[in-house]
């Protein structure tokens, strides 16, 4: 776990490189400020990091708990609204410098917060140096305001404010932040905090010598009344599959009672664990870390599996280390913007899915991801979010709808994929497909790249979507009979891997189609009708010599004859007679 915890010493040197941009030295005769200390500060837990005095020295180089107030990445000292910190100044008094031994020390924090108490060195002469009330400076000015001024004419020890005696001497005032209930910070946006300078100046009261100046920079900020705490993506696969990926993205973000993002100190402790999986904070520990990660995360898009590639390559810069279930890290600021204006508390690890050495925790299921984040003088606030976790194939089968057609047309092929546990697979898991006669197609580009024709029979692939897989497959009317359309898949090979090459033992699973071809059937043979021409010829009747007829015209003919008949009889008698 990493602490944000930063002496004062880049702000005492910056002091006395501006004191020598003005031609000043330790040695001239003025006011200098020589060093200045920052610490916690707690009356009610005894004073300076746990006592309420120092006895060994006297200079604000011993004051108990210097250098661990934490820094803001802007340089400012972190404190809790209501929370106090002593800044311990210390003036130069070597070589006959008279100038401190008159001057006037003034604190000023812009109408931000208070002065409590102001304690010069060893002032009641005990030998014991900056205790509480006893060495309280006198002739003081400001004491709970915003603005305070100590003499150090008019203080008894020795020295007062000054080190005239080796390593020993200063002037430690103790400053509060407001809180909720102080005026006029009251109209305050205090679930953001506020930040002020607190202005500190050493002034030769005669007027004869030059000012010193050092500013201290401190913000004031709430205590934690809430959080939220997030996963990216929200399901992971133990071995991806193209456009998937085995890590997710955990994310605690510091709120106050209302759920508004805050900034709190950010040294303050939070402790990752995990069921399943792995959890490591150390490549997200940073505001630029996980700045990097969230803009991996925002890049995740299935049209370009090498986008989970690169979250995957950036996730496992850091491999769990060796208690994979729970990692200890710490808040700190972060502009979740980008553009410095939106600032907040956040801390984040990463949950890793896929197998790392000594590491047998990641089995399919759902992971619970617990945060749990410090509160001082309170109950930790603990949040959790869960995670799927996909585990390679482990089952596969195959239906095919109809399982019996007509040779020539075609057959849905449905292949479904679950993991150990019943889980369908991610989407994008490949499956491949053969068969014996005609062809399958699964529409994944199978005959673009990534698979070629097994012959003499035929193969394709497929990817899955919601753990399915479909396929047609096209029958032949050269080849009738049962086509077996044979399924198979596994783990895919980190990046990607190709169809038929899989990273865990593949599995297999067939069905069968049968199409038929009809057998032709004989045609019946054509009936002939004779023409129709009439009654056709009709024989004369014996009963009637003929002559009875039902038509007309042979009635007049007949008649005709008999008529023929009896005149040539009767010429034939005339001849005879004569």
């Amino acid at each position: 776990m990493s602490k944000f915890k930063f002496g004062f010493g880049a702000l005492a040197l910056f002091a006395l490189m501006a004191l020598g941009a003005f031609g000043m030295s330790a040695n001239d005769a003025s006011a200098n400020i020589i060093d200045v200390e920052v610490a916690p500060f707690e009356l009610s837990s005894g004073g300076f990091a746990g006592s309420e005095s120092w006895t060994d020295g006297g200079d604000c180089d011993d004051m108990p708990g210097r250098g661990t107030v934490p820094v803001s990445p802007v340089g400012a000292f972190i404190v809790p609204l209501g929370g106090q910190i002593a800044i311990c100044v210390q003036l130069d008094g070597e070589q006959g410098n008279d100038g401190t031994d008159s001057a006037d020390v003034t604190f000023d924090a812009n109408e931000v917060g208070r002065f409590r108490e102001a304690i010069c060195a060893n002032n009641d002469g005990d030998g014991d140096w900056f205790e509480f009330d006893d060495d309280d400076c006198l002739s003081t000015e400001g004491i709970g305001t915003d603005q305070l001024t100590v003499d150090c004419a008019e203080q008894p020890g020795t020295p007062p404010c000054s080190d005239d005696s080796p390593d020993q001497g200063g002037i430690v005032v103790i400053y509060q932040c407001p809180s909720t209930l102080d005026a006029p910070q009251t109209s305050l946006l205090l679930s953001t905090g506020i930040t002020t300078t607190i202005h500190i100046t050493a002034s030769d009261a005669d007027g004869g010598l030059p000012d010193s100046e050092v500013d201290v920079l401190v913000s004031c900020r709430p205590t934690a009344g809430g959080a939220t705490l997030t996963a990216s993506p929200t399901t992971v696969e133990i071995v991806p599959a193209p456009s998937n990926t085995a890590h997710s993205l955990i994310q605690l973000t510091v709120t106050d009672a209302a759920g508004n993002p805050i900034l709190i100190a950010p040294s303050t402790d939070v402790d990752f664990s995990t069921d399943r999986c792995a959890i490591e904070e150390t490549n997200v520990d940073t505001a630029s870390e996980l700045g990097s990660a969230r803009t991996l995360i925002a890049a995740l898009t299935t049209s370009n599996p090498a986008s989970y590639v690169a979250w995957d390559t950036f996730a496992n810069s850091v491999a769990p280390d060796s208690s994979p279930l729970a990692d200890n890290s710490s808040v700190f600021d972060f502009d979740i913007s980008g553009i410095n204006v939106s600032w907040r508390s956040m801390a984040a690890a990463i949950l890793h899915c896929d197998p790392h050495a000594g590491i047998t925790t990641a089995t399919p299921g759902v992971a619970t991801v617990t945060a749990c984040l410090e509160v001082p003088d309170a109950a930790d606030i603990c949040r959790t979010v869960t995670v799927t976790v996909i585990g390679p194939p482990a089952s596969i089968t195959v239906a095919a709808s109809p399982t019996s057609l007509r040779c020539g047309e075609k057959s849905t092929i449905t292949v479904t994929v679950k993991d150990a546990i019943g889980q369908n697979v991610s989407d994008h898991t490949l499956v491949e497909m053969v068969t014996n006669l005609g062809g399958t197609i699964g529409g994944t580009g199978g005959v673009l790249s990534f698979v070629g024709p097994v012959v003499p029979v035929s193969s394709n692939g497929a990817g899955t979507f919601g753990g399915v897989a479909t396929a047609f497959l096209l029958t032949s009317e050269s080849h009738s009979g049962p086509y077996e359309v044979v399924a198979t898949t596994g783990g895919t090979l980190p990046g990607g891997g190709a169809i038929g090459i899989f990273s865990t033992p593949p599995i297999s699973a067939q069905v069968t189609v049968t199409c038929t071809i009809p057998a032709p059937t004989a045609a019946p043979a054509p009936t002939v009708t004779a023409p129709r021409t009439g009654t056709g010829i009709t024989p004369p009747s014996t009963g009637d010599a003929g002559l009875s007829s039902s038509s007309s015209s042979w009635t007049l003919f007949a008649i005709g004859g008999l008529a023929a008949f009896a005149l040539a009889g009767l010429a034939t008698l005339r001849f005879a007679r004569r």
